[in-house]
């Protein structure tokens, strides 16, 4: 009899197992956050020869492993405590970088780099490094991190200059304030798709002008002439 009823109790136990599934996973089950890079857009400084670039980098908080993005309460404490370090020649903090747009799950972080920077990190010889902490669930702390390395500001989409838009030209155009400048400016404009088809446009027009000038004349001269002049 006792036999049966620690069976019985057994395949209770079992069978409440399989109807109630397992427990739900909490961020106490996970190792630690993978902060993740996306893709950023970046921006020169206040002119084509600036010597920092801004890169707008929007980072992803994912519990680790195979788990989802953290909620805002956690994404806002690993954005209080996060560091930014340049990793390359020696490691040295980041000073001028900010974050904004921080949600459930991600932020986006603005980072400015000098362009001694972004050749290192773009040529492998250095990387950025993210790191914070935040509180588990059920106590004890998790280590949140992630890099921003070469693929990364790679993938940057710089917003097109205006130049870029209507001429198809990689380079700004030329200062106008002196002779020698308007000649360049014209030779930067002959070097465009639009420039050209400009040139075209203004020749076009100017024999258009020219015809119908002369046109006007003519008539004007037959118009003028004495009734039975040979």
């Amino acid at each position: 009899m006792g036999r049966t009823l620690v069976a019985l109790a057994i395949f209770g136990a079992a069978l409440l197992a399989s109807v109630a599934g397992s427990p739900a996973a909490s961020a106490a089950s996970y190792s630690y956050v993978e902060l993740e890079p996306g893709t950023p857009t970046a921006s020169s400084g206040a002119n084509a020869t600036a010597a920092t670039t801004t890169f707008a980098i929007p980072v992803f908080a994912l519990y680790e492993p195979g788990g989802g993005p953290t909620n805002s309460t956690a994404t806002e404490e690993i954005a209080y405590d996060l560091s930014v370090l340049f990793v390359g020649q020696g490691t040295s903090p980041l000073v001028n970088w900010t974050l904004s747009n921080v949600v459930a799950g991600s932020f986006e972080l603005t980072l400015v780099l000098s362009a001694s920077q972004v050749s290192a990190v773009e040529h492998g010889d250095a990387l950025v490094s993210l790191n914070a902490t935040l509180q588990a669930e059920a106590g004890g702390t998790l280590a949140a991190s992630g890099t921003i390395g070469a693929a990364t500001l790679s993938a940057a989409i710089a917003p097109p200059t205006w130049w870029e838009i209507w001429f198809g030209a990689s380079t700004p155009p030329p200062n106008t304030d002196s002779l020698y400048g308007v000649l360049q400016f014209l030779a930067w404009m002959d070097g465009t798709t639009t420039g050209r088809a400009l040139y075209m446009l203004t020749t076009l027009v100017a024999v258009s002008l020219y015809l119908w000038e002369g046109h006007k004349l003519a008539r004007a001269r037959v118009a003028a002439k004495p009734s039975g002049a040979s």
